[in-house]
């Protein structure tokens, strides 16, 4: 008997709740529910907790009055605001000792003042580079207060919390489906901050995140996160096309990003290899808008491994 089970990925922005829930019978997977739900104010990561939950809440009612879930567990993914991320270097001869004594400095000295015990910190060592013999590590980090509020909401509804973690990373689960030994560029838009993250074949090489002020500075802060990577990568093959995520979906916007990078946008729908339960394709977010779910669709996928 398969130990899959039915599983549901969150995505939660500033302003809405997205869900998605992935059935699995007969050794098949099925896209059981889409939805989304817009909260009655803004969410920002300094959200008090009381408030944080009834406005996640609410909308999580919302959802499930229409169509009720039959699933336990869940993943969440948050908006890139939620985290702050840096960059450090990871020499190969460092041991994890080493490194996590480091780590301790470098934390100090961008954060003074906070108490790293207050976080949750995630690295993610970039894969050797036959053109770059430095090693760094991009790492993450969350208050560990943000990661208590998602728990007491899944308590609250009888949820297996399972995992969190950042939008962009849930979206990329489909480029990691891709079997290429490739560069992967993928840029992730959301409300606030642009993310480009790049892969050499599956293997995570470079992460960077810029806030944006407004739509028309995205193409400009994109080249500019393109620019530094094709500078520090000196040898690095070019890839003809990048990857567009997130919530923020435009004609114009992709054609801005196509004509500064000087890059053909690709546009991956997360349902396309997900079978659909009878009549579903009539549902309006798998018809008209299945971009925006990549995050919430990733999450979802986590446990089918």
């Amino acid at each position: 008997m398969s130990a899959i089970t039915n599983q549901l990925g969150l995505n939660i922005t500033e302003e809405k709740l997205q869900l998605v829930e992935l059935n699995y019978t007969e050794n098949s997977c099925y896209l059981e529910n889409i939805d989304e739900e817009y909260f009655e104010e803004l969410i920002t990561a300094d959200t008090k907790e009381a408030k944080f939950i009834y406005i996640l809440q609410n909308a999580f009612n919302e959802i499930i009055l229409r169509n009720p879930i039959n699933s336990i567990k869940v993943s969440v993914s948050l908006p890139l605001s939620f985290f702050n991320t840096f960059e450090i270097p990871a020499e190969q001869n460092l041991t994890s000792t080493d490194f996590d004594e480091y780590l301790d400095w470098e934390f100090s000295k961008l954060y003074p003042g906070l108490f790293k015990e207050s976080f949750t910190i995630q690295s993610h060592v970039a894969a050797t580079n036959k053109n770059n013999e430095n090693l760094n590590a991009f790492v993450y980090i969350i208050s560990k207060s943000t990661l208590k509020i998602i728990h007491k909401f899944c308590v609250r509804n009888n949820l297996q919390l399972k995992n969190v973690d950042n939008s962009h990373i849930a979206s990329t689960a489909f480029l990691q489906l891709k079997q290429t030994e490739e560069k992967q560029l993928s840029i992730f838009i959301d409300n606030h901050r642009i993310s480009i993250i790049l892969y050499s074949g599956n293997k995570f090489l470079y992460y960077k995140q810029k806030e944006h002020k407004s739509i028309s500075e995205i193409p400009l802060l994109a080249k500019d996160i393109y620019d530094e990577i094709k500078e520090r990568y000196l040898k690095f093959d070019n890839p003809t096309t990048f990857i567009l995520f997130g919530n923020i979906h435009s004609e114009k916007l992709k054609d801005d990003l196509e004509k500064t990078l000087e890059l053909t946008a690709q546009t991956i729908n997360p349902f396309e290899k997900i079978k659909t339960a009878t009549g579903f394709s009539d549902n309006k977010f798998y018809k008209e808008s299945p971009l925006k779910f990549s995050s919430a669709t990733g999450m979802a996928l986590r446990l089918v491994s």
